[in-house]
């Protein structure tokens, strides 16, 4: 079931979506839980890192969508946030908290499925992907989604997690073909997982938690390419 949230200071505009909402296919019959709050400090009194999907409408009064939306991101950088407004010119300024799209109102239902075809396609491989790591008496599964990134270190690979981090013999080739296309290597000695970059400066990868990896110029360019395309 996806948790989804809208936080919009009309009503009406937040019932409108709302029932888009509940048209959506993987939405239907119970697919959905939609809560709605009119302003964002009673979405703050009650954010629990619970939700799939988070509705910012921009303009509200108190505190604005933006600021909302880069609290959320500094305590779950993993939200997928989606802005709705009515100028479209600051909409754009979502994407420097990498929000995962727009939506100008009134929002077209086309426009709205197109968005979120896109994004559960991303939530289910995220909630599925998985891989096993030897440990010392047998094996564990990781959740791809809980990986920052992954490092060599000799014949070592360090799988370093949301919680805690994983050392193992391997091969980092092997483990990139088992993690997909969410994941790319920024050198020959990182594999970083796209969703939880914040940004690439100079010759940094920059992570939560104020994690800086090196950039190799020649994996610059491919890095910084399935980046934008991740977040596009």
């Amino acid at each position: 079931m996806f948790k989804i949230a809208i936080v919009d200071d009309k009503p009406s505009d937040a019932e409108y979506l709302k029932s888009l909402l509940s048209s959506y296919p993987q939405f239907k019959d119970g697919g959905a839980t939609i809560d709605f709050y009119d302003n964002p400090i009673n979405f703050l009194d009650h954010f629990k890192k619970l939700y799939d999907i988070i509705f910012l409408d921009i303009n509200m009064p108190l505190m604005n969508g933006l600021e909302l939306g880069r609290r959320i991101k500094d305590s779950d950088d993993r939200s997928n946030i989606i802005f709705t407004t009515s100028y479209a010119s600051l909409a754009i300024n979502g994407y420097e908290i990498n929000a995962f799209d727009f939506l100008v109102k009134p929002i077209k239902q086309k426009d709205l499925f197109a968005s979120l075809d896109r994004l559960v396609k991303r939530i289910m491989e995220k909630n599925t992907a998985k891989i096993a790591i030897r440990i010392k008496h047998g094996y564990k599964a990781i959740a791809a989604r809980d990986i920052y990134y992954v490092e060599v270190v000799r014949h070592e690979l360090i799988v370093h997690c949301t919680d805690e981090q994983y050392s193992f013999r391997g091969v980092l080739k092997n483990i990139e073909q088992e993690l997909g296309d969410g994941f790319a290597k920024c050198s020959i000695c990182y594999l970083v997982n796209l969703d939880y970059v914040d940004s690439i400066s100079g010759d940094e990868v920059l992570l939560p938690n104020g994690i800086h990896l090196p950039i190799s110029r020649s994996k610059k360019q491919e890095f910084t390419e399935k980046f934008l395309e991740r977040i596009s």
